[in-house]
């Protein structure tokens, strides 16, 4: 099968697409696509008002003043293999990824995309992989002895709003180091326990190389760690 390329931009600090002049989140932290409307999507039209969904557009759109028509998740992104590459403003929707490269292993939890063992210090986390995450978050284990440096304004997935404290990480992709600063949020964070997540990689991280999720061959590459 052809690849597809989906053009992508960070809007408001949000990833997005276009089609047709209607705006979509691309979240990899919901396991459903929904909205309205038809979404051209990998040579298919996807029925977005037909697809369930608990949680109003609408709602979103109160949070990111991005006047989104609907969400791509999981179901859509991750019917084959994926390549989210942000610096060239791209998604990649094609077969068979990452076998020959370094890589992480990469399971999934209800859909959504998680590294069984992201290396956090030498400590092996189960951090889920977020594209509908302004910054990473870290639970308070990892954040314990770390400066807190300022607060972010956010929201859950079911649409309240929450201030979380930011503390500053190193970030390592392959050899490169970046410098970010992570969100903890215990609300937030204690649900992901509930699942067994440690935390998130959101669009902090995602931003700076290009990423190739394959669930057919359970891995993600680069490797990245929290140092």
């Amino acid at each position: 099968m052809s690849e597809t390329t989906i053009p992508v931009k960070i809007v408001n600090r949000h990833l997005i697409t276009e089609f047709e002049g209607m705006r979509y989140l691309i979240d990899t932290g919901s396991p459903s696509s929904f909205g309205k409307g038809i979404l051209p999507w990998d040579n298919e039209s996807i029925d977005l008002d037909a697809m369930p969904t608990l949680i109003d557009i609408e709602s979103i759109n109160n949070h990111t003043d991005l006047g989104l028509a609907g969400l791509i998740g999981c179901d859509l992104l991750f019917k084959r293999d994926l390549t989210i590459d942000l610096p060239s403003k791209q998604l990649v929707l094609h077969d068979v990824g990452c076998p020959e490269l370094p890589s992480m292993k990469l399971t999934d939890v209800m859909g959504i995309p998680v590294l069984q063992d992201f290396d956090v210090s030498g400590v092996p986390q189960r951090m889920c992989v977020d594209t509908g995450a302004m910054q990473s978050f870290v639970s308070e284990s990892i954040a314990r002895g770390l400066e807190r440096v300022g607060t972010v304004d956010d929201f859950m997935p079911t649409g309240e709003s929450f201030v979380a404290d930011l503390v500053e990480l190193e970030v390592v992709i392959s050899e490169d180091h970046h410098k970010i600063k992570a969100a903890v949020a215990p609300g937030l964070l204690t649900m992901l326990r509930a699942m067994q997540i440690d935390g998130i990689i959101g669009l902090d991280v995602l931003q700076h190389v290009s990423y190739t999720f394959s669930y057919a061959n359970r891995c993600m590459a680069p490797v990245l760690r929290f140092a």
